[in-house]
C-alpha cells in the first residue's frame, strides 16, 4: 500500500535472478506502476505474473532470460526492452502476439536463428531493433559476401575497359 503511487522504478543490478520475482509477489500488485526497469538482474524468467498488470514500459536488458512464462499480462505494453538476453524466435513470438498495444520492441543480442513470425502481423509494432542475433549476424555475412563479389565485378570491368581503351590508342 505504501507503493500505491509509484509511476516509475527502476531497481537495476539488484541479483534479482537468484530467487527470480515470485507470480503473484508485492511487484505484481503496484497497480500504479508504468515504468519497470529489472536490467542486470540474471533474470531467467519473464513471468507477467510476477509484473504489474498495467505497465507501460518494461526493461529487461541484460539478463539471462530464455523462458516467458504469462505474456497476456503484460499486454498494456507499449515499449519492451529484451536485449542481451537469451530468448529464441518462440518466445518472441509468445511475447509479440500477447501484447496488441507493443509499439517498440528490442531483441537484440538474443539467440534467435529466425525473425519472429508474429512481429510482420503486428498492428501498431513501429521500432524493431534485432541485431547481434544469429540470424541477422547471418544476414549480414551474406551480404557482406555479396558486396565482395560485385566489388571484384566492377573491378574486373574496370579492368577490362582500361584494356579495351588501350587498344583503341
Amino acid at each position: 500500500q505504501t507503493l500505491g503511487r509509484l509511476r516509475v522504478l527502476f531497481a537495476t543490478g539488484c541479483a534479482l535472478g537468484g530467487r527470480g520475482l515470485p507470480a503473484g509477489g508485492p511487484l505484481s500488485r503496484v497497480d500504479s506502476l508504468f515504468m519497470l526497469s529489472l536490467k542486470e538482474n540474471g533474470l531467467a524468467v519473464l513471468d507477467g505474473e510476477a509484473l504489474p498488470p498495467k505497465l507501460g514500459w518494461l526493461i529487461c536488458a541484460q539478463n539471462a532470460i530464455a523462458e516467458v512464462r504469462a505474456p497476456h499480462r503484460l499486454s498494456h505494453v507499449r515499449k519492451l526492452m529484451l536485449s542481451h538476453n537469451l530468448l529464441d524466435a518462440v518466445a518472441a513470438d509468445l511475447l509479440i502476439e500477447a501484447i496488441p498495444a507493443l509499439e517498440m520492441l528490442r531483441l537484440a543480442c538474443n539467440r534467435m536463428e529466425t525473425l519472429p513470425a508474429a512481429a510482420f502481423r503486428h498492428p501498431r509494432l513501429a521500432w524493431f531493433a534485432f541485431g547481434g542475433n544469429p540470424y541477422s549476424a547471418r544476414l549480414c555475412a551474406a551480404a557482406l559476401s555479396a558486396a565482395d563479389a560485385a566489388a571484384d565485378a566492377v573491378a574486373t570491368l574496370k579492368d577490362a575497359s582500361e584494356v579495351a581503351v588501350g587498344e583503341e590508342e
